[in-house]
């Protein structure tokens, strides 16, 4: 799944994958996977010890080049076909979507910043 952003990031127009890591949580255990790489190689720290049942996870996508929106969907997309129906909340962590504002550097804690609920 991480490795497929990645690329899909890079074909859309992305010259430069700064991070993208997925830590998953489960049954108190941690799982980390990253990949920083522009052709999708992944890496992971850990493994669970026990059958996962019931799990918790966090992506975090830092890509140059591509719209915001653009990256959201692509993420949106590979975890959709990765996990299936899940629910899922994407956000920036700079700019938002208040019609109002027009700062593309946006930190206003007031602001919403979620692109994408499912």
């Amino acid at each position: 799944m991480l490795g497929s952003i990645a690329t899909d990031c890079v074909a859309a127009g992305a010259w430069m994958v700064g991070h993208i890591k997925a830590n998953v949580r489960s049954n108190g255990e941690l799982l980390s996977i990253s990949s920083t790489t522009v052709d999708g190689n992944v890496r992971r720290r850990y493994e669970f010890s026990s059958p996962v049942n019931d799990y918790s996870m966090t992506v975090n996508v830092i890509v140059y080049g591509t719209e915001r929106r653009r990256t959201a969907e692509i993420l949106a997309d590979n975890i959709g076909r990765a996990l299936g129906d899940i629910e899922m909340k994407i956000h920036s962590e700079i700019g938002c979507e208040d019609p109002a504002c027009r700062d593309p550097a946006c930190r206003d804690d007031g602001h919403d910043r979620i692109i994408r609920i499912s």
